[in-house]
């Protein structure tokens, strides 16, 4: 059972923000993560075998630790795929899978660990993984994917003016709803505006000579959110 601080982040399946990589998986010793590495990307590559050979080679060219950190994610993806009772279709972009098995070696923070296996099992099960979204996520800390999952969509946020024009320049704080508490503009915000994943408007409660925006995601971001999270 969720306590309240958990809830937040685990409606949308990335788990607790505490949570963290366990130190057992930084100390599996090769032969052993050998093992489980050709055990799990058999079922994920198996309907493109040149992709899967290509994956394979790759990893044996990793360092130990990669090795370790690509073995505890595709774990994960198929026991994300096995509980949902999905399976390994087809893959769009062999480039855009292996460019996410690459992030996946070596991302130790557990909460963009766990966005880049829910972009794996997007992209193996129904290959709706843009690699806009694989630049955007690589380009992502913590804390631009925390700020982006607090974000409301457009069409959750109400009432606004439509008749000012605020340049991003002019921007000092955001809010999240109307009468919110301001928050400091800052990078993670200007980083998700600028991706297009947010984008601003003039809240009702603004004031003339105000420097004050709602901030909200855009369907880009909804889309990129959906790919990224089970």
């Amino acid at each position: 059972m969720m306590n309240d601080d958990d809830k937040s982040i685990d409606l949308i399946g990335l788990g607790k923000l505490a949570k963290a990589i366990p130190e057992s998986v930084y100390t599996k010793t090769t032969d052993t993560t050998i093992k489980t590495f050709e055990k799990i990307i058999a079922p994920i590559t198996e309907t493109t075998s040149g992709l899967g050979r290509y994956i394979k080679q790759k990893f044996d060219n990793m360092v130990e630790i990669e090795r370790s950190l690509l073995e505890y994610s595709l774990e994960k993806a198929k026991n994300k795929l096995e509980r949902k009772g999905l399976k390994p279709s087809s893959v769009s972009s062999p480039r855009s899978t292996v460019r996410i098995v690459e992030e996946l070696s070596k991302e130790t923070d557990f909460l963009l660990n766990e966005m880049w296996t829910n972009l794996l099992c997007t992209e193996i099960t129904s290959g709706k993984s843009h690699p806009f979204f694989i630049n955007v996520l690589s380009s992502l800390s913590k804390d631009e994917a925390i700020l982006l999952q607090d974000l409301k969509s457009f069409n959750e946020i109400g009432e606004f003016k439509n008749n000012i024009l605020m340049l991003p320049r002019s921007i000092r704080y955001y809010i999240l709803e109307d009468g919110g508490a301001e928050r400091e503009w800052n990078m993670p915000s200007a980083l998700l505006l600028e991706y297009g994943l947010a984008s601003t408007i003039v809240p009702k409660s603004h004031q003339k000579g105000g420097k004050t925006v709602l901030l909200y995601r855009t369907e880009l971001g909804d889309e990129f959110l959906k790919a990224v999270t089970e």
